[in-house]
């Protein structure tokens, strides 16, 4: 039944749809090799911001990236993280000049654990990782 089901639903989507989650599963893949060779204190350094241009276009092209990033992100045969697929989402909008910002934070969890979780925010909005809600960014320290 479900088989079926995701068959028609494949089927129906058009090749600009089919085209972004190829674009989508090449943006994680790089993403996920770029994260494993990374210093973690090169995170937030690595960010790829451009001057940031408001246009219907630049909208389109979000939504785009919002929907392609997280399905495919849930069906790559390795790890497509929140964290990889901000990255992923970034540099895919980077490519075509719309700028982003990757936010890393935390929540606690039951007795004294913390939910670490990374998010896009593009266009004012959150692009990929989901609900944040109750979720607090860190903030970057500033070595001197």
């Amino acid at each position: 039944m479900g088989l079926g089901r995701d068959l028609r639903r494949a089927r129906s989507l058009s090749f600009r749809t089919w085209a972004d989650l190829a674009t989508a599963a090449a943006e994680l893949g790089l993403a996920r090799i770029r994260l494993a060779g990374w210093p973690a204190g090169e995170l937030t350094r690595n960010a790829m911001i451009t001057p940031q241009t408001k246009c219907l276009d630049d909208e389109r092209a979000i939504n785009r990236v919002a929907f392609a990033i997280p399905r495919m992100g849930a069906r790559v045969p390795w790890k497509g993280t929140c964290l990889v697929q901000a990255l992923a989402a970034q540099r895919w909008l980077a490519r075509l000049g719309i700028s982003s910002e990757i936010v890393l934070g935390a929540r606690k969890t039951g007795g004294s654990g913390l939910d670490a979780h990374a998010w896009l925010v593009a266009g004012g909005r959150t692009i990929v990782g989901g609900d944040v809600e109750g979720y607090e960014p860190f903030r970057p320290s500033h070595r001197r």
